[in-house]
Order: structure tokens, then sequence, then C-alpha cells
């Protein structure tokens, strides 16, 4: 730098000097750990049965006990396959008569399942003994002729 440079223009060289500096490190940094290569199985994350990720996948006995929680259901059968239509009994945990919904607790399951006042035949009654069909949809299960 000649005499002639200013103070500003050596101060926006220094700056220009440290921001190529960086880019270099950030390049050489992401040459380092890039994820290129790698197979799938180096890049599956799994949830366990908390909700958090991990690279582990989870244990069979869990996911087994996922798909058999409906005593109902076929043991062997897919996880897909629809479910068998059998008359079930359950307690009315919860009804809001104004409102038109509440809950049956499920004698087999011990699930609480939604019901709507579309659904039942006559007015239910908290502590109520029932007996209704099991429907699923996006939202989940709910309750369907209801006596």
């Amino acid at each position: 730098m000649s005499s002639k440079d200013t103070f500003g223009k050596k101060e926006r060289e220094k700056k220009k000097r440290s921001k190529q500096k960086e880019k270099e490190e950030k390049r050489n940094f992401r040459k380092l750990n890039n994820d290129k290569g790698k197979n799938l199985h180096e890049m599956l994350m799994f949830v366990d049965a908390n909700g958090n990720l991990t690279e582990t996948p989870p244990e069979t006995e869990w996911i087994r006990d996922l798909h058999n929680s409906n005593p109902d259901r076929d043991p062997n059968a897919s996880p897909d396959a629809p479910m068998p239509v059998t008359k079930r009994s359950g307690t009315v945990t919860f009804f809001d008569a104004e409102k038109g919904f509440g809950f049956i607790e499920d004698h087999a399951t011990k699930q609480s399942i939604y019901v709507n006042k579309r659904h039942i035949t006559e007015d239910l009654e908290r502590g109520a003994t029932v007996h209704f069909l099991v429907q699923r949809n996006s939202k989940g299960t709910y309750a369907v002729d209801v006596e």
C-alpha cells in the first residue's frame, strides 16, 4: 500500500480479506462434512416410543404392540386391514347434549372413543353403559350406532 491510501480504504481492504478467509473456511468445512456418497441406511432417522429422533431402529415388540392394541384385530393381519365389525360395550364418561358430542370408554381397550349426537339413538347420560360400533377416519376412532 502506498502512503496515499486513506484509512477508510485500508479498512475496506482488511474487511474484504477477512470475508475471503471466512468464505474459504466455510468451503473447507463443507468439503469435510458433506453427506454425498452416503447410503440410505446411514441417512435414516427413527422415532422412538417417546417421539425423539434416534439413529437406532425401534424394537420390534414396540411396533407389534402398536398394531395389536385393538383386541378385535387379528395379530397376523396387516395394519391397514379393515377392523372387524363387532358390537362393543362401554361407559359414557362425558356427554354435552347442547354441543352434541361426548366420549365413551371402551370396556375392552379402556380407550376413550368420540361420539357425536348424529350417531346415537337416545340421549346419553354420564355413567350409562352403551353398546356401539367403532369406525375410523382421518382424525381417529369414533362410535356409531350407539344404543
